[in-house]
């Protein structure tokens, strides 16, 4: 169900329009001015209708879209061009005519809230889908484009700290003391080899490394942020 909040200055709105919005599963919550101070649940989409001034259309609407990205609908009957353009440039999404029949802009309304929902669940997936990330229980690291990549212990140690250190250039010491937990010139030798196998697995391209960078030859740098570890749990949700 979708939630719609009514501005209903001067009770003037339709009630045929209320009837039809509620015949499509919309919920409609029916004010007479907008408060942000009692905006608790979630509004899907506000609608207004151009009975006061314009200067207090103007003024509600600006208030909406400082707090709000949800849809705003006005429903006018004001033909000027250049009064419309401004509300359109204030936030308005979509402007009805007050001779619109009630129940095609109910069942249009209920269409764009329904399309506008499936969009923003496809961004969200594809946002989760292109987050790079360890995955604790199978030492995996997941990739930008999904992929689940076995790592070696070492190998998962290793992006452990680069996890912890975004960003940050880590020495051969520091790496080597936390891998180990002893700092020896013979142990990083064994660093770059390390880091070398890592790379073929988790860069696109290992001789031009975008995430694993070389710093100066004294250590490496993990170029990535907003890198973070999870659970299968974390990762399925």
């Amino acid at each position: 169900m979708f939630n719609v909040k009514i501005l209903k200055s001067n009770g003037l709105l339709n009630s045929n329009l209320c009837r039809e919005l509620l015949s499509q599963d919309i919920h409609l919550d029916i004010v007479k001015k907008f408060d942000e101070e009692k905006r608790k649940k979630r509004i899907d989409a506000f609608i207004i209708e151009d009975n006061e001034s314009k200067e207090s259309i103007f003024e509600e609407l600006m208030m909406i879209r400082k707090i709000s990205n949800s849809l705003i609908i006005l429903i006018t009957s004001i033909s000027s061009p250049a009064i419309r353009i401004a509300y359109f440039k204030l936030g308005v999404d979509i402007i009805f005519s007050k001779s619109t029949d009630t129940e095609e802009l109910a069942v249009q309304l209920n269409k764009l809230l329904n399309r506008v929902t499936a969009i923003k669940s496809n961004n969200a997936e594809k946002e989760r889908e292109s987050i790079c990330c360890l995955i604790k229980e199978n030492r995996t690291f997941k990739s930008e484009k999904g992929e689940e990549i076995s790592l070696t212990r070492l190998e998962y140690k290793l992006m452990e700290l680069f996890t912890k250190n975004e960003n940050r250039a880590l020495s051969y010491e520091q790496i080597s003391k936390y891998i180990w937990d002893v700092i020896s010139p013979q142990k990083f030798y064994r660093v770059n080899n390390l880091v070398f196998h890592l790379r073929e697995k988790i860069e696109e391209d290992s001789k031009h490394p975008q995430l694993i960078k070389t710093v100066r030859s004294n250590g490496y740098i993990f170029a990535k942020e907003n890198f973070i570890e999870v659970s299968v749990d974390e990762i399925s949700t």
